[in-house]
């Protein structure tokens, strides 16, 4: 699940915050088997490996001190082909980390309650449809 800020407009923004190193502190301190106590650390995430297919998750739901929770509506811009994350990777082996596109998932509405739907390409006709419970339609790319 990749997060999203305020300063994300793309997912190499979103993946660049989920592999920002994160201090650990105060109510969120590591605890420490060594010491036997919770103390301040960091975490970093790197990629190492990337599989052949990746599905992304982005954390549309925020959550406050106070139990607020809320839903971000920032719209984030992908490539619908050549995703590349060769810069992101860290190791030299595995699969090239170049992805396309196949599917996006949409929820509509708030924290409390809403709709999905979802937008998928054909992989025999390379034409994108819209799913809507039980309505599926092509998707007019002048339109949308």
């Amino acid at each position: 699940s990749l997060p999203i800020s305020d300063n994300c407009n793309t997912l190499d923004d979103c993946l660049s915050l989920y592999c920002e190193e994160e201090t650990l502190q105060g109510d969120n301190q590591w605890y420490c088997s060594k010491c036997q106590r919770h103390v301040d650390a960091t975490k970093k995430i790197d990629l190492w490996m990337v599989p052949p297919i990746l599905i992304i998750h982005l954390k549309r739901f925020k959550f406050s001190i106070t139990g607020h929770r809320s839903k971000i509506e920032r719209q984030i811009c992908y490539p619908l082909s050549d995703w590349n994350l060769s810069n992101k990777k860290k190791s030299e082996g595995g699969v090239f980390p170049l992805y396309d596109l196949y599917a996006v998932s949409h929820h509509r509405g708030t924290v409390t309650g809403g709709h999905y739907s979802a937008h998928a390409k054909n992989r025999f006709d390379r034409e994108w449809y819209d799913f809507n419970d039980s309505q599926c339609r092509k998707v007019d790319k002048e339109k949308e």
